[in-house]
C-alpha cells in the first residue's frame, strides 16, 4: 500500500475510533432493541435500520446533520422503535440477500451485548476450537488509491476469542452469491493484507468497541482469519476447494437461524 494511502487509512481509522467510543457511550441504549444501528463513520455516525424489511437503509433524520448529540436528542424523543420505520430511506436500493443476512447477524449480535452467537457453533465445527465472537463494525471503507476502485468496502468486522487460550483474532467476514466468488476472495485476500499494515490502528478502533466487554487488546493477532457466509448448493459449501486455496472458511446460509 502506498505511503499515502497508509497515511489516509492511520486517519480515518482514528476518527472512526473516536466517534465509537461517542456511539457506545451515547446509543448503546437504542442499539440493544436490534431495531436501528449507530454506525461510526470518520465524520461522525451514520444511523442504520436492522428492519427485516429495510436492512442497511439509512435513518433519515429531519434537521438532523452529522452531530451525534443531536442523533442522540432524537432518539430520546422518539423511544417507540416503530417511530423510526418512517424516517428509513426508501431510495436507497431493493433488499438483497446479503443486505438481509447482514442486518440479521448485527441486530442479534447487538441484542447480545455485541457477541455474534449464532456464529459460534458453526465457526466450532469448522475449526474445532470454542469461542467467542463479538461484532465490532460493518461496511468500513478503505481507501485503495492503486486500485480500479478508490476504496474497498468490507461487511462486517468482528472479533474472535479462543476460550482455550484467550488469544484475540480478528475476523472480516463477507457475504455474497455464487456469481461473485472472485470478487468476494479479491476483497478477503486485500482485507487480511490491509489489516497487517494499518494493525496498530485496526487495535485502536477493537479497543475502542470492545475494551469493555471483552478487556485488553494485547493478545490481539494481526493476521485475521477469513471467512464467507455463502449460500449452500452448487458453487457454495459444496465446492471447498478454491476456499481452501485461500484460507478462506465458509458458513452456510441456511446454518443461521432466522
Amino acid at each position: 500500500m502506498h505511503s499515502d494511502a497508509v497515511r489516509i487509512n492511520q486517519e480515518r481509522l482514528a476518527k472512526t475510533a473516536r466517534n465509537a467510543e461517542k456511539v457506545q457511550a451515547l446509543f448503546s441504549d437504542f442499539m440493544s432493541t436490534g431495531t436501528v444501528y449507530f454506525r461510526p463513520i470518520p465524520d461522525g455516525v451514520s444511523c442504520v435500520s436492522l428492519l427485516a424489511g429495510k436492512p442497511q437503509r439509512d435513518i433519515k433524520i429531519p434537521n438532523v446533520g452529522d452531530s451525534i448529540n443531536n442523533y442522540r436528542e432524537f432518539m430520546m424523543n422518539h423511544p417507540d422503535p416503530a417511530q423510526w420505520e418512517k424516517y428509513v430511506a426508501e431510495s436507497q436500493g431493493r433488499e438483497t440477500g446479503e443486505k438481509r443476512v447482514q442486518s440479521l447477524i448485527i441486530r442479534k449480535a447487538l441484542q447480545n451485548n455485541r457477541r455474534m452467537k449464532e456464529l459460534e457453533p458453526e465457526m466450532e465445527r469448522i475449526t474445532g476450537r470454542k469461542s467467542e465472537v463479538y461484532f465490532v463494525i460493518d461496511e468500513l471503507a478503505i481507501m485503495q488509491p492503486n486500485e480500479k476502485k478508490a476504496k474497498e468496502i468490507f461487511d462486517i468486522l468482528a472479533l474472535r476469542k479462543y476460550l482455550d487460550d484467550g488469544t484475540l483474532v480478528p475476523l472480516h467476514i463477507e457475504m455474497k452469491n455464487q456469481r461473485a466468488q472472485a470478487e468476494l476472495i479479491k476483497q478477503l485476500n486485500c482485507y487480511s493484507d490491509t489489516f497487517k499494515i494499518l494493525f496498530d490502528s485496526y487495535k485502536n478502533l477493537f479497543e475502542s468497541i470492545l475494551c469493555r466487554i471483552v478487556g485488553s487488546m494485547n493478545n490481539l493477532k494481526n493476521e485475521p482469519e477469513k471467512w464467507a457466509i455463502w449460500p449452500n448448493g452448487k458453487d457454495g459449501r459444496d465446492t471447498p476447494r478454491k476456499w481452501a486455496e485461500e484460507s478462506i472458511l465458509v458458513i452456510a446460509r441456511e446454518d443461521l437461524a432466522e
